[in-house]
């Protein structure tokens, strides 16, 4: 672990290093880069945990918060042609709740794909069910395609 850290600050410093070294170049999003050269499985999971953790570390999840424990409640199952609708509450944080409903499908054997619906920025969030868009239509058709289908409401 502590040679991820030394590529992960590397990688940090060095994006600065043009402005550190008083060069009149300017570093941006559009910047080329050169990939890293990886040609063994040991290099690529070395380097797949430092973008991993590079990409936490931006996200302000560096090092990862205490896990609590989800207590989810799963309840109010209503069954449909080719798949059933669950109601779900999950405590994502100790007293903030995450809700949603779980489209499961009726027919085959598991272990089934399951696929997250976030609803994006509809004004009735999961809820919107119009001509130009409607989550429960998609999960509808997830679910009996064959997959699990989890649309949650977004904060």
């Amino acid at each position: 672990m502590p040679r991820l850290h030394a590529l992960l600050l590397a990688g940090v410093l060095g994006s600065c290093s043009l402005l550190a070294q008083g060069s009149d170049d300017v570093v941006t999003l559009n910047t080329p880069r050169a990939f890293p050269v990886v040609t063994t499985p040991g290099e690529w999971k070395e380097r797949a945990q430092a973008i991993q953790q590079q990409a936490l570390f931006s996200c302000g999840l560096w090092p990862l918060p205490p896990r609590n424990p989800l207590n989810a409640r799963v309840f109010g199952k209503t069954l449909h042609a080719g798949f059933s609708v669950e109601k779900v509450v999950i405590e994502t944080f100790p007293g903030f709740f995450l809700g949603g409903n779980l489209y499961r499908p009726l027919q085959g054997k598991g272990p089934f794909p399951a696929i997250l619906n976030p609803h994006g920025h509809w004004p009735a969030g999961r809820l919107v069910h119009t001509k130009d868009g409607s989550i429960r239509a998609r999960c509808i058709s997830l679910a009996r395609q064959g997959m699990i289908a989890f649309a949650y409401d977004m904060v």
